[in-house]
């Protein structure tokens, strides 16, 4: 009897430690961006397709995976990620308060503080940047949560502010919809769609990121013994 109370009882602390809730996340789809074909653009690839060899060409290129929301860099509090195949960004939510700045540019430049540690993250000077400001708020009259997006100025002193979510690409291949959009009330932040029109560069983006990689490893613990106690050392 005693021996199924200890089982039961442990079975209980087991499973109330498995019910901890996940921490909180920041996460947002990026879509293609809609592109609606006028008249004279039909009438100009009709022509194209009567062309000997155009047709088997659009096949090959209609067999190709075409995909522009996959593989696109994105940081945020010092975690890096790529959108997966469903063109989705995610993150571990690192502040409390319900907005982010959303700033989209190709390219940041660390401040180091000493050897790789980072002090914060600035704009490239040169190099084309526009931010947005994406608020969660509440209607009082309905009481519906809604999302919503207005354009900024970009800081003065180009420094990258620490709620920023940073999608690495040029602004003119980034859509962001400016208004408001409907929000649920939860911990985590799903920010409205972010739209990528056609020529977005990843490739090249995600080369850029090679010369950044050693600022983003994941944290490590090193354990060195010592008379009576261990000396704990968090690497990067």
């Amino acid at each position: 009897m005693k021996n199924k109370i200890r089982i039961t009882l442990i079975l209980a602390a087991f499973l109330a430690n498995g019910i901890i809730k996940a921490d909180a996340v920041v996460t947002f789809f990026l879509r293609p961006y809609p592109i609606i074909m006028d008249k004279k653009e039909c009438e100009l690839l009709v022509e194209k397709l009567k062309r000997p060899g155009r047709i088997a060409k659009y096949c090959v290129y209609g067999l190709i995976d075409t995909s522009i929301t996959i593989g696109i860099f994105a940081t945020y509090a010092g975690y890096l990620n790529a959108s997966d195949p469903d063109g989705r960004i995610i993150f571990p939510r690192k502040h409390t308060k319900d907005f982010v700045k959303l700033l989209v540019t190709n390219k940041i430049t660390p401040i180091i503080m000493a050897e790789n540690t980072i002090h914060h993250w600035e704009i490239e000077k040169g190099t084309p940047a526009t931010m947005y400001h994406v608020e969660r708020k509440q209607d009082l009259a309905t009481e519906l949560f809604y999302w919503s997006v207005m354009p900024v100025d970009l800081p003065a002193n180009n420094r990258v502010p620490r709620e920023a979510v940073v999608l690495l690409a040029k602004p003119h291949h980034v859509h962001v919809p400016i208004g408001i959009t409907l929000a649920s009330d939860n911990p985590n932040l799903l920010l409205p769609d972010i739209y990528v029109k056609k020529g977005i560069a990843a490739i090249s983006n995600a080369l850029y990121l090679l010369n950044l990689r050693h600022f983003f490893g994941q944290l490590g613990v090193m354990l060195k013994k010592e008379k009576g106690r261990y000396q704990i050392k968090v690497t990067g």
